[in-house]
């Protein structure tokens, strides 16, 4: 009985699939937003959407759907992180 058990035990641990790696975060590159330049990164979103969503949040402070944004002071202005999945963000900083 123990040996089946042991055995199960490591079939089980060689057949189960191995954790997703992390990865790092994307630079989609800069945008300027009233004569100020800011780098914009995302990880999960689009550099589309990012790029896009980090304007409208710092000009007219508006977040886009199922996201939560928040200004840091001068240096991080924007940072948006999805409700509910917090590996999913993007945000602009100062070069």
């Amino acid at each position: 009985m123990r040996r089946r058990l042991a055995l199960a035990a490591v079939l089980g641990a060689v057949l189960l699939p191995a954790a997703a790696p992390a990865y790092p975060p994307t630079t989609c590159g800069r945008t300027s937003v009233s004569g100020h330049a800011y780098i914009v990164r995302t990880h999960g979103p689009t550099c589309a959407f990012a790029t896009k969503w980090v304007r409208q949040f710092m000009l007219h402070r508006k977040a886009p759907a199922h996201f939560s944004c928040k200004a840091y002071g001068a240096a991080v202005p924007a940072h948006c992180i999805r409700t509910g999945k917090k590996n999913t963000w993007f945000n602009a900083t100062k070069p």
